[in-house]
């Protein structure tokens, strides 16, 4: 194609502007006029019939309708005989012409498509893609629940198609059970579709299985889906989650026989059970066993003690916990008491980072400081490694009165201040003094007080408030006198702050 950027489209032979080529031959541009005078009429040398070719072709003249008998398209390898496109002088069949075309921004969602169409008799004018255009005119209808041309809505804004239009609504028989369903044709209703479908993912499925075990309960899982889910309508989806783990099952036994609830919580863990629900719960009933709770219990515990274990098997202190372990299995601790000892033993290592056996009572008292309610745990611990492993350990005595008794950090700096204000008094007061006991007995930020004047100070009947932000935060009746005093120091320092007085509102 040849196009001029000033004047546009171009026969190649004489120079004329043209809007469209009357014929295109190697990729040159021929006018009406042109191609008279530069195509001769010739005998199709396969019909016989006349044709017109170029005065300086060589080969053998061939017409239009020779030329187009047994096509075949460079993408799809089908045979056609009307071209959509012309590439690089080769043919391309209309249903793969999108995949030649030049990718272009969508007028609605503004992705690349290179299969964009406007439809002015719905309002849109603008080209955009499939997706954007079946947002429009495609939908599922209310009535048969199938996702089709939109034909109208109802009163309450449902669409419907136009086989279930109100007044000419239509149904027939499934043809497979018989149920009546609204729409017509021949299609099948819910409930088979999902068995056809769930049968060949099945079938599918059982073909990749090595024993017969397997494959029965692989088809049997389908149909036991199917019993209890008939209508659902992501059904096949459902099953092909299990596809895996059907898969792992069929690797992991040799013999029906194997497959048990132990054997399953070893293999599997309860969070893959507990994923794949419907899957055990079938195995469960088929096969005749139960995974009580308690089974589930035991199985995360341990899988967290391996977890733990295998998360501290490079850690200078890793044999220590082994044997640990195993010294609580001697002893018959329950699972659970076995994790939670372990747990607590591992934050001990850390914490105190043994690489030798020689701690002293100042590591373990600063451990239980920081984690006052390990202590029963961690002289377990300790006990084994002085009763066991023969070192030279103990525990400390923690006087729990006095570790509880020092007060948080906060409370300590407003007794300060307080005290700081009933010894000057409360006229004498500095301005900061003041604002960091609004702000701690308030839980409000110091710096944002300093952002504010007296006008966020105001009374409500007899409570004052004070607005912080979009926040109106009520103060205390025992900081009235605190309060009283920095609106004071503010007036003083701002003399366009408005007294209090201004500012009180009547509860009604």
């Amino acid at each position: 194609m040849s196009i001029d950027s000033k004047f546009g489209r171009y026969c190649d032979e004489c120079g004329d502007t043209i809007s469209k080529a009357h014929r295109i031959y190697l990729q040159r541009d021929y006018c009406t006029k042109c191609y008279i005078r530069m195509f001769v009429p010739k005998s199709c040398s396969t019909c016989g019939k006349s044709t017109r070719v170029h005065r300086l072709e060589t080969t053998p003249p061939v017409c239009r309708q020779c030329t187009n008998q047994g096509r075949v398209c460079i993408r799809c390898e089908k045979t056609f005989t009307k071209a959509g496109l012309i590439s690089d002088g080769k043919p391309v069949c209309p249903s793969c012409v999108p995949f030649f075309r030049t990718p272009n921004p969508c007028g609605a969602c503004g992705k690349m498509s290179t299969r964009l169409s406007a439809m002015p008799s719905l309002g849109i004018n603008d080209k955009v893609c499939d997706s954007c255009r079946y947002k429009v005119t495609h939908r599922t209808c209310s009535v048969c629940r199938r996702y089709r041309k939109v034909a109208g809505n109802t009163d309450a804004g449902a669409p419907y198609c136009i086989a279930c239009a109100p007044g000419s609504e239509s149904a027939h028989n499934c043809p497979q059970c018989g149920v009546r369903i609204p729409g017509n044709g021949n299609g099948k209703c819910i409930g088979c579709l999902n068995s056809i479908r769930l049968e060949k993912e099945a079938v599918l499925l059982a073909s990749s299985l090595a024993h017969d075990w397997a494959k029965s309960l692989c088809i049997g899982f389908a149909n036991w889906l199917w019993q209890r889910h008939k209508q659902a309508p992501n059904l096949s989806a459902k099953y092909r989650t299990n596809h895996l783990i059907i898969q792992k099952l069929d690797a992991t036994f040799v013999e029906v026989a194997d497959v048990s609830s132990k054997a399953l919580l070893s293999n599997f863990g309860t969070a893959t059970i507990r994923r794949h629900l419907l899957l055990f719960q079938y195995l469960q009933e088929a096969l005749g066993f139960h995974i009580s709770q308690q089974d589930k219990s035991d199985a995360s515990d341990a899988q967290r003690i391996h977890q733990n274990l295998l998360d501290n098997r490079n850690q200078p202190w890793a044999s220590v916990l082994i044997g640990y372990v195993s010294w609580l299995d001697d002893q018959k601790v329950s699972l659970r008491t076995r994790r939670l000892y372990l747990s607590t033993a591992v934050s001990f290592c850390k914490a105190v980072k043994i690489k030798t056996a020689f701690w002293d009572e100042k590591n373990v008292y600063k451990f239980l400081r920081t984690n006052p309610g390990c202590e029963a745990n961690t002289s377990k611990f300790v006990t084994y490694c002085r009763d066991v492993l023969g070192w030279h350990v103990a525990m400390p005595r923690v006087n729990h009165g006095k570790s509880m008794a020092k007060p948080p950090r906060t409370v300590s700096r407003l007794k300060l201040l307080l005290a700081r204000v009933k010894e000057n008094g409360i006229e004498q007061t500095d301005q900061n003094t003041l604002r960091s006991i609004l702000a701690i007995s308030l839980g409000i930020k110091s710096s944002a007080l300093k952002e504010i004047d007296g006008s966020s100070f105001m009374r409500i009947s007899t409570s004052l408030f004070l607005r912080v932000g979009d926040e109106s935060v009520k103060i205390p009746d025992s900081l009235d006198q605190i309060s009283e005093a920095y609106m004071k120091s503010l007036s003083h320092q701002d003399p366009r702050a408005s007294s209090l007085d201004e500012h009180e509102t009547s509860s009604n």
